[in-house]
Order: structure tokens, then sequence, then C-alpha cells
């Protein structure tokens, strides 16, 4: 009796000393459990996202592509949702010709994938697409007159349409794209397709052309320049355009020989610009000795020159000579003409 009461002790200790064991683990796992709950949740940010609502399609066939994945990322892949459910969020999205497509679907389970099916046999047709980017391209507006809004407007329709004709591998290249050069040209007014024509034949000609002597400069030495041999004419790597030229430029500036070189921090290092007087003017003493007779000589013959047709000359004598004789020897009386003979005076 002693010993099974010796054996059932035995048994009980250990019982009970397994016992403590497993709720020791299972106490640990839940205070690690609990550390590194509340160890997310103070790590992760108390932020509220807005609710995201769905896309909404009218009908218009260049639009398919976008409802298409926008739809498919929000509700069409949402395993969380029935498929009545998807239905009715499909329906409320649909406007115009798209909800006249499936509006008399009754709404259930078995008839989204009808639903879906119909919207992909009529609006993703592949040539249908391609057609109606280009149609949106040509009919965009023509511009009249000089305006911003209008020239944005123009620039943001063609780079959509491009950009959908490629994603549905129509790039605009060889001769599509001189038609679609042509078709803009035609959309532009008459100043803007001005500008449009003017280039520079040679880009380089407002360059350095010849090496500066920077000597006489003291330029700072504790700075990195963009380019360390700015000084020197080299070929043109890259031209970079007003619309991130100033993206790149820093606040800091140095202003050297009364403020008209300047230096520009880059995010490519400093840049040096501004203007330099290179031409050196010498003055150069000369003595010159002419004979004035010569000059007065050559001055006197301008004059006679001048005088052709002006001054009188032996053979205006002869005439003055000739119409005194005439007024003396002719005379009007009565009505006739009376002439002296020559060889009688009186």
């Amino acid at each position: 009796m002693e010993i099974r009461l010796e054996k059932v002790e035995v048994r009980l200790k250990t019982f009970l000393h397994k016992l403590n064991v497993k709720c020791f683990v299972k106490s640990t796992e839940n205070e690690q459990g609990k550390i590194s709950v509340d160890n997310c949740s103070k790590i992760a940010p108390d932020v509220k996202l807005p609710k995201l609502s769905l896309p909404t399609f009218t009908g218009n066939v260049y639009e398919w592509i976008t409802f298409n994945d926008l739809f498919k990322a929000a509700v069409h892949n949402n395993d969380n949702l029935s498929k009545g459910q998807k239905l009715q969020y499909l329906l409320s999205a649909l406007k115009g010709d798209a909800l006249r497509v499936v509006k008399s679907i009754p709404v259930s389970d078995q008839n989204y994938e009808v639903a879906w099916s119909l919207l992909e046999e009529r609006f993703s047709n592949h040539r249908e697409q391609v057609f109606a980017h280009i149609k949106r391209f040509m009919s965009i507006p023509p511009i009249h007159s000089e305006s911003a809004s209008a020239l944005l407007n123009l620039v943001d329709i063609t780079f959509e349409c491009t950009r959908a004709l490629e994603i549905l591998e129509h790039k605009i290249d060889g001769f599509a794209e001189i038609m679609f050069a042509y078709v803009l040209l035609q959309k532009l007014d008459a100043s803007t397709k001005l500008w449009f024509e003017r280039e520079f034949d040679n880009i380089t000609d407002l360059t350095l052309s010849k090496q500066l002597d920077v000597k006489k400069i003291c330029f700072p030495t504790n700075i990195c320049y963009a380019d360390p041999n700015f000084y020197r004419p080299t070929k043109i790597d890259a031209l970079l355009g007003a619309d991130i030229f100033y993206l790149l430029l820093k606040p800091n500036q140095i202003k050297l020989q009364e403020e008209s070189i300047v230096l520009q921090e880059t995010v490519f290092g400093w840049v040096v610009s501004g203007s330099m007087n290179l031409s050196k003017q010498n003055s150069y003493h000369c003595g010159l000795v002419n004979n004035l007779e010569d000059l007065d000589n050559q001055l006197a013959n301008f004059w006679e020159l001048e005088s052709l047709g002006i001054k009188d000359t032996e053979l205006r004598n002869e005439e003055d000579k000739a119409l005194e004789m005439f007024n003396e020897t002719v005379c009007f009386k009565d009505g006739r003409y009376e002439v002296g003979l020559p060889w009688k005076r009186d």
C-alpha cells in the first residue's frame, strides 16, 4: 500500500512539473506576443488614409484601358468580395453607353462574369482602341490666336494619345511621326508656327571659341568646379533646356571683378559665367608731312569739275556779239521786220 502511494506521489509531482513548464512557456509566449504587438503599435504611424473612389467609365473607348486596370485592381481581383457585390460595384461605376450594355442584367453572382465579358467584348477591341486614340488626336481644336492654355491642352492630349498608342504596341515613328507633326502644325496659330520654324544653324557660335587668359583673375581654389578647364574651348557634351536648367541651380553664388564674373553652384559643381575684357587698346603717335600746294591744286581742280555747264566760256562771248549785231540791224516796225544791208551801215 505504501509503495502504491509513493508511486502515485511521484506521478503527481511529475505531472505538476510538466504542467508548470507548459504554463511558463505559454506565459512567456504571451508576453513576447504582447511586447511585439505593443512595439508594432508604437512603430506603426497613426495615419488615416482617405477612401478610394471607384473609377467611372462612360463608354469612351480610349478610356477603357485606364478603367480596366483600376477596376481590376480594386474590385475584380478582390477575393473578399462576392460576385454579386462585384456586379453592384461595376454597375455603380458605369455611365452612359457603358451602362446601357449591362443595365438589363440582374444582380446575381452568376451574372458578374457575363457583364464583365460583355464590356470586354464591346470596348477592348484592339483596332477600335487605336482608331479612338487617333480620332481624339485628330479632333483637337485648332489654336486661332496665341494662348498658353490652348497650347498646353494641345500638348497634353498629344502626349496622352501617343503614350496610349505605344501601350497598344503602335509606336509613333517613321511616316507616322511625319503625319503627326504635320497635323500638329495645322493646329497651331500663325505666330506660334513662325516660332516653331525658327532654328539656330550652329549653336557653337555662341560658345567659347578661344582660350581665355585667367591668370590675372583670382578664382577660388577651395571649391569644386563642374569643369576645371572652363577657360579652354572644347566640344559641347549636352544642351540643357530651361525646363530643367533652373532645377540644377543651388543658392550659393560668388561674384568677381566688380560683379562681371559670376560663379554659380549647381548640382554638378560650380560653373563660371560672365564677361571679360579681352581687347587691349594701345595708342600710337604718328607724324605726317604733306605739301599744301598740292592740296590747293587738288581743291581747285575739284571746283573746276563742279563748275562744268555753269562757267562762261569763249563761245559765249561770240554768241553775245552775234546777239548784239542782231539787235542793231533788225527792227520791227508797223508789223514788219526791217533788216539793214550789211555793206551799208546807215
